[in-house]
């Protein structure tokens, strides 16, 4: 064989690899700032087609259909035959499985609703959202899109997500994992006549293992006011890390303000001996750490949608 002409071959199929990884690194409107690939429907037949967008964090079986404008996103599910078409989204963790259920039109299955069409038909459509719930029957239709959300009920979102989101940071010591802290947050409007003010307060317990016991460090409460109108939200991304041994993962991501000057925060923490003390800090951000991305991406979603409301 020519030498030559088998590492031009070679060559030729590390090409068409690299070309094949760099198509499939794709994105999509239906599912902001996530990464994923565009399904190949009935890939093993004479006649494949192209599918829509499917997260690559999204589980899904070679036997499913996906319409070209539809999508699955985040931690959803669809296998068994079950059939995504016209503009329906599948997002959060949300579950669609057996060959005789149907999402289509402009329906949205997310968070942890269940589509189960194994026994008998159900279909999603219209307009209709679920996110809670299960659904094993029957046509499930909304005529209309859902009325737009007010700028105030944007930022009441945020707020509350903030106030139901606790933050958990990890580390491993050998091959042991333990939490070395975790937060809760409060938020709430502060100015009757700007909705846009928020104060932010971060309550943190610090955890340590020593001498085979686990020791809590003194509390911290972090307060901080800022304008809405003044965070950044372009760039703002989930990041996040993997540790094989234990198949565990971190993600995060953080608000910081336009620019960069940090926030002015009140701090008030325990000493050693219990006793609080208050001084002023400077902040550069606030972290939000998570095992779930799902959850930060929620957080993230609804922080974006209250920035933009404020602008």
């Amino acid at each position: 064989m020519n030498l030559k002409r088998f590492n031009m071959k070679y060559l030729a199929i590390l090409l068409a690899a690299f070309l094949s990884t760099v198509v499939n690194a794709a994105t999509s409107s239906s599912c902001p700032n996530e990464e994923g690939y565009f399904y190949t429907n009935d890939r093993d037949t004479r006649n494949p087609s192209q599918g829509g967008f499917v997260s690559h964090d999204a589980d899904i079986s070679d036997n499913i259909w996906l319409g070209k404008n539809a999508a699955i996103c985040g931690f959803a599910t669809v296998s068994n035959r079950a059939r995504i078409t016209g503009r329906a989204i599948v997002c959060g963790d949300a579950v669609v499985t057996g060959s005789k259920a149907r999402v289509t039109g402009h329906a949205k299955v997310c968070g942890n609703a269940r589509i189960d069409g194994s026994k008998r038909d159900v279909v999603m459509k219209g307009y209709f959202e679920a996110y809670s719930g299960l659904f094993d029957a029957g046509v499930h239709s909304a005529d209309k899109k859902a009325n737009k959300k007010t700028n105030k009920e944007h930022i009441s979102e945020f707020i509350n997500s903030v106030n139901n989101f606790s933050s958990t940071v990890y580390l491993f010591a050998g091959e042991t994992k333990r939490m070395i802290s975790q937060s809760s947050f409060q938020a709430y409007q502060d100015n009757i006549k700007d909705s846009c003010e928020i104060v932010l307060s971060e309550i943190s317990t610090n955890k340590a293992l020593r001498d085979g016991k686990v020791a809590v460090w003194p509390k911290e409460n972090m307060t901080s006011r800022f304008n809405l109108r003044d965070l950044e939200v372009n760039g703002l991304t989930i990041s996040g890390s993997r540790f094989d041994r234990n198949h565990f993962d971190m993600f995060q991501f953080s608000i910081n303000l336009r620019n960069d000057q940090g926030f002015e925060a009140f701090a008030k923490k325990q000493n050693s001996s219990g006793k609080w003390v208050n001084k002023r800090e400077q902040l550069s951000g606030y972290w939000f750490h998570s095992e779930k991305k799902a959850a930060l991406q929620n957080l993230r979603a609804s922080f974006v949608s209250a920035v933009r409301a404020c602008k």
